[in-house]
C-alpha cells in the first residue's frame, strides 16, 4: 500500500523545508500564511490533504510566532 506524503514549510525555516523536499524528491505544498494587524496567524492548505500523511517542517525557536503558525 503507498502512501500519499505531502510536505508543507511554514515561514520560518522555508530553505531548510525546500532541501528536506528536494532529497525527498517531491515539491513543497501549496500553504498560504495571513497574518493579521491584531497579530493572528491564519494558515491554508491551497490543495487537497485529505488521506495524506501530511508534515509541516517549522522551527518551534522563538519568536513564539513559529510555534502559533
Amino acid at each position: 500500500m503507498e502512501r500519499n506524503v505531502k510536505l508543507f514549510s511554514g515561514t520560518a525555516t522555508s530553505y531548510l523545508a525546500e532541501n528536506i523536499a528536494s532529497s525527498y524528491g517531491q515539491p513543497l505544498g501549496n500553504v498560504n500564511v495571513a497574518r493579521f494587524s491584531d497579530g493572528e496567524i491564519s494558515p491554508s492548505f491551497n490543495e487537497s490533504i485529505r488521506g495524506c500523511d501530511v508534515f509541516i517542517i517549522q522551527s518551534t525557536f522563538a519568536p513564539s510566532d513559529n510555534l502559533m503558525e
